[in-house]
């Protein structure tokens, strides 16, 4: 048995329909022992028009707005491991309840097989390792910046992105030691 800490103010009951129907992209952070295990839904949610300048000159477009549906945090008790296993029956249990999973994405630690299982599930699933490229870092600050996102109020999430790193010569954005960003 491993302990779980939903950090979402609501059951998964109380998610509307609506919500759940939301084209979703679910994010795994996996961790074994003793760090844990961070599983993050956002949905799209709509577009939003934006104004971008070249000179003088306006140029309009619709950006992609995102509702944040959940953050999940799992952490094994001492001594046990969490289990890789009860990680995707979460994300099939998800699936049945309603939830439009368009794609899981999971970080480089021990993925190749939640990613082979759950491309065998017919789940959209790939690495994504937000420690090796910026580009999911510098998406979520944009969208932040435009407005384009709505994030539901965490402290360890606010905590998580006040102390992101960038490292100046690399260009990697990371946590501190102890920090997670998923």
């Amino acid at each position: 048995c491993w302990k779980k800490s939903i950090i979402v103010p609501y059951g998964i009951n109380d998610i509307p329909p609506a919500v759940r129907a939301m084209p979703q992209f679910i994010h795994i952070d996996a961790s074994l022992t003793g760090d844990k295990t961070g599983i993050s839904s956002v949905g799209c949610s709509g577009l939003k028009e934006t104004v971008q300048y070249s000179g003088a000159q306006e140029i309009y477009s619709q950006e992609l707005t995102y509702k944040h549906i959940f953050s999940v945090d799992i952490q094994a008790p001492q001594g046990t491991e969490i289990s890789f296993e009860k990680t995707r029956q979460f994300i099939y249990f998800l699936k049945a309840s309603g939830f439009n999973i368009r794609a899981v994405s999971l970080d480089g630690f021990q993925s190749a097989d939640m990613k082979q299982m759950l491309l065998a599930q017919g789940y959209d699933a790939s690495i994504v390792s937000l420690d090796k490229t910026p580009q999911g870092y510098l998406a979520l600050r944009s969208a932040m910046n435009d407005g384009r996102i709505g994030l539901i109020q965490i402290d360890l999430l606010e905590t998580e992105l006040i102390q992101l790193q960038r490292d100046v010569q690399t260009g990697k954005i990371d946590h501190p030691v102890d920090g997670c960003f998923t």
